[in-house]
């Protein structure tokens, strides 16, 4: 029994199309998951305010500071249904973020021009 050409490529084209709607899956997941880290501060705290530190990406890592007016909840992909107040993005361009600056409901960074490794969690969070 021969099989023509056009026969064989319609039935390959069948075969990736159930590969890929099996792959499909309807549970919510992502590809890589942010790293959430919560920085307690007690006047934060006082005002209601919550700040998280979002670390995300895959090959090169980006950090961003959120301020909350609820506490969020994250999932395991770091969602949360609570929006952030105000985000601020650790462009490390300018240097290493040395302060974190909470004034008006506002974050502010600080940046040093040292060299040394960022840590994201180790900046310090000045309530004005």
């Amino acid at each position: 029994m021969e099989v023509s050409f056009n026969k064989m490529k319609n039935i390959f084209w069948i075969v990736l199309t159930i590969c890929f709607l099996s792959s499909c899956n309807s549970a919510d997941e992502c590809f890589i998951a942010d790293n959430i880290f919560f920085i307690e501060n007690s006047k934060l705290k006082e005002n209601n305010r919550y700040l998280v530190i979002r670390t995300t990406g895959f090959n090169k890592k980006e950090t961003f500071y959120e301020l909350y007016t609820q506490k969020p909840d994250f999932d395991h992909c770091g969602r949360s249904k609570v929006e952030p107040h105000f985000v601020t993005h650790a462009d490390t361009t300018e240097g290493r973020p040395e302060k974190l600056i909470y004034k008006n409901d506002r974050l502010d960074i600080i940046y040093s021009k040292s060299t040394e490794l960022f840590k994201s969690k180790e900046i310090a969070v000045i309530t004005e």
